[in-house]
Formats: structure tokens, sequence, C-alpha cells
């Protein structure tokens, strides 16, 4: 039995006005790049809930498909979010497009362990598998999400020509690659292996290949029409600071919830992950001020 059955509703209320605050801190094109999250979102989720059986939301009243509505509004944000952050710290093409899919995984690996204990939705397999009764494969998902998107978006924004159209059409595009990815990735890991545990390792394969490049800094000759400099202390409640909030409120929600469902370890886990988190921006904001 779910322990919060009204926690659906709530978040049909609560989501719709987050991303309007998060849009309204926001110019023209960082309000393209959240619409077009929520757009990938959605058609990720309704790709996933149509071909698959892996899981299946609970008692939400809007729904688009099998999707409830406030879900791709949560896409949106995460997405958007993670490309703020990693835009103010600066770098490369593939060092900020890394850090969004880490930002990414750090808040599936706080939350999603307790959101299927409250009933927001369940996956096919016991809680005692996977992480927590996640299934590595959507680990691997939501780190793949955060690099395509991370990807495509910057380097359509440096084409600058038909920039807001390209990357408001990008989820297309983006949802056949992600859908082609597991397709292949299921393929491989059913021939030669044994399923889930394969999963874990190109879990752990594919989080290496992006904490190397996230934890690293280099200057880059691009500088995001999104980004925006100001000192690390200022991390917190600098601008755009209704999508640190959201960060913040997520990771929340995640400690909470692992103590009421006495995941203890879950708990140690999660605090770590968000001080990680700060941690990393603060000194690697550190470092991109220094060099200026």
């Amino acid at each position: 039995m779910p322990y919060a059955p009204s926690l659906p509703p709530l978040i049909e209320i609560l989501t719709p006005i987050a991303f309007l605050l998060v849009a309204a801190s926001e110019e023209v094109g960082g309000r393209i790049k959240l619409i077009s999250g929520a757009l990938f979102g959605l058609a990720l989720e309704l790709l996933s809930t149509s071909v698959s059986q892996f899981y299946r939301y609970g008692d939400f009243y809007l729904y688009v498909g099998d999707v409830p509505m406030a879900i791709p509004l949560l896409w949106g944000i995460l997405l958007r979010a993670s490309q703020v952050i990693s835009d103010d710290i600066g770098g490369t093409l593939w060092q900020m497009a890394s850090r969004d899919a880490l930002f990414m995984l750090m808040i599936d690996l706080s939350i999603d362990a307790v959101a299927i204990r409250d009933g927001l939705w369940s996956w096919s397999i016991r809680l005692d598998q996977g992480w927590f009764g996640v299934p590595y494969g959507n680990l691997c998902g939501w780190i793949l999400v955060g690099l395509l998107f991370g990807v495509a978006s910057r380097q359509i924004e440096r084409t600058r020509r038909y920039a807001d159209t390209l990357i408001l059409l990008a989820p297309v595009p983006l949802t056949i690659a992600f859908g082609a990815f597991y397709v292949f990735s299921d393929y491989v890991i059913r021939t030669i292996g044994d399923g889930g545990e394969d999963w874990r390792w190109l879990f752990i394969v594919m989080l290496l290949g992006i904490c190397v490049p996230a934890s690293g800094f280099k200057k880059s000759h691009h500088v995001s029409a999104s980004r925006a400099v100001v000192p690390a202390r200022r991390y917190c409640f600098g601008p755009k600071y209704p999508y640190r909030l959201s960060r913040y409120v997520i990771h929340i929600y995640g400690i909470i919830g692992s103590i009421v469902h006495d995941l203890w370890l879950l708990t140690l886990l999660s605090a770590a992950i968000l001080i990680w988190e700060v941690a990393l921006v603060l000194v690697l904001r550190s470092v991109a001020n220094a060099g200026r």
C-alpha cells in the first residue's frame, strides 16, 4: 500500500506552479529549453509506457495517454535546472552535458526509491532488487536523457540560425535516439548476459563515463547565452534560484522519505549525494571564477 496516497494530487497542483515560477525566472531562450525539456519528457514517457510494462503510475487524475500531465513538467524543470547549474560553471560541451547527466542522476538516486514506496509509480521488480527497488536500466536512462538533451540543445544553440525552432523540435530525434539505445542495449544484454546484473554493469560504465569529464574544468571558447557568472557564494540564491530551490526541495523529499520508510542506508546515500552536488558545484565554480 502507498504510504502517501494524497501525494499524486498534491504533485499535480504544485508542479504547474513550480513550472511557471522557473519560467518566470528565464529569458526567452531559457523558456524555449524548458518547454523543449518538457516535450522531451512527454515523448519519453509516452514511448516507455506504450512499449513496455516495466512501470506504471499511481493515482493521478490528469493524464496524457498513460502519462500524468505533471510528469513531463517535472522533466522540463529537472533538465533545465541541470543545464542552468552546468552553464554557470562553464567548460566544454562534453563537460557541461556530462554534468547535466550527473545532476539528473543525482535526483533519481535520491527520490525514485522513495517515490515507489509513496505510490507515485511502481516498477516490475521487487523492492529488494536493483537500487532499492529501482531497475539499473532506469538509472542508465536518466544519464542518457541528460546527455542527449545537454549535447543537442547546446549544439543547436551554437548554430544560432533557427535555434529556438530547432530546440523545440529536438525531442523527436532525441526520443528516437533514446529508444534505439535501449533496444540495442537490451538486445546485447539479453544475448550475452543475465539481464538485471548486466544493466548494473552498464550503469557503472556510464556513471564513470560522465563523472570524469563532469569533475573537470576547461575554459570554453563558447559562452552559453543563458550563462550567468556570479560568485560561488551566490550559488544557492543567485540568478534563476527557483531551479536550485526546486532541486533542494526534491533532494530533501528523498532524504525525509528515506527516513520515513526506514531506508537508513539510502538516507545516508541521499544526504551524501546532496553534499556531493553542492560541493562539486562550489569547487568548480570557484575554479572557473578564478580563471576568468
